[in-house]
């Protein structure tokens, strides 16, 4: 995981949605990566919990589905 990679959290959350990781580190609680979240928010996590968007793939899942239409 690097910093600019768009991320989500997978698990269900009354704030679980998409973020930004801003910083990769070293963090108290064995956590590595600092995200920005859509609402504002920062916090850590480990970034095992955490997967990665492929913006690439989910543009072409949309286009074939509308291909479909």
């Amino acid at each position: 995981m690097k910093v600019g990679d768009i991320v989500v959290w997978p698990l269900q959350t009354s704030w679980a949605g998409v973020g930004l990781v801003i910083e990769v580190g070293v963090y108290a609680g064995r956590k590595d990566t600092k995200v920005l979240w859509g609402n504002g928010k920062t916090m850590t996590h480990a970034s095992a919990h955490l997967k990665i968007v492929n913006l690439e793939e989910e543009i072409d899942t949309m286009a074939l589905s509308l291909a479909e239409v």
